[in-house]
């Protein structure tokens, strides 16, 4: 359930924008909603970042990260 959630929030950020947009250029495969979605679930998802702007900020972190 949580993980639906936290995709419903990511999609309406436009997660592919923002991946796209902080991303390395120079990435060919950059990875999907799904492969981000993997990771939270590893670490478990925490409602804190059920709130729009937390998410949007992981998003952003985790794509200059790539």
């Amino acid at each position: 359930m949580k993980r639906e959630q936290f995709k419903q929030l990511a999609l309406q950020l436009n997660f592919r924008d923002l991946v796209d947009k902080y991303a390395d250029p120079n990435i060919e495969n950059l990875p999907s909603l799904d492969d981000y979605l993997d990771e939270w679930e590893d670490s478990g998802f925490d409602d804190e970042f059920l709130n729009p702007e937390m998410l949007n900020q992981d998003i952003i972190e985790y794509a200059e990260n790539l």
